[in-house]
C-alpha cells in the first residue's frame, strides 16, 4: 500500500490520463477524470489524517482510545 499522498494521487489519476495530458488537455481532463472523483478520493485521505493524528496524539489525549474506525 503506497502510503505518500502524491504517489496515490498520481497511480490513481495520471497513468489512465496520460495520452490526454500528454496532448495538453490537462483542463478537460482534469474536469472530466479527476474532479468529479476527487472528494471521495480526498476523504479517505483526511480520515486516515485524522486516525494518524489521534495516534500519535494518543498519551496527551483526555480519554483512553481503544480503537479508531472512519
Amino acid at each position: 500500500m503506497l502510503s505518500d499522498n502524491f504517489f496515490r494521487f498520481w497511480y490513481r489519476f495520471v497513468p489512465v490520463n496520460m495520452s490526454a495530458i500528454g496532448s495538453g488537455r490537462i483542463a478537460k481532463t482534469y474536469s472530466r477524470a479527476v474532479k468529479q472523483y476527487l472528494p471521495d478520493y480526498m476523504g479517505l485521505i483526511f480520515e486516515k489524517m485524522c486516525q494518524d493524528y489521534l495516534l500519535y496524539y494518543s498519551d496527551s489525549l483526555p480519554v483512553e482510545l481503544s480503537e479508531i474506525g472512519q
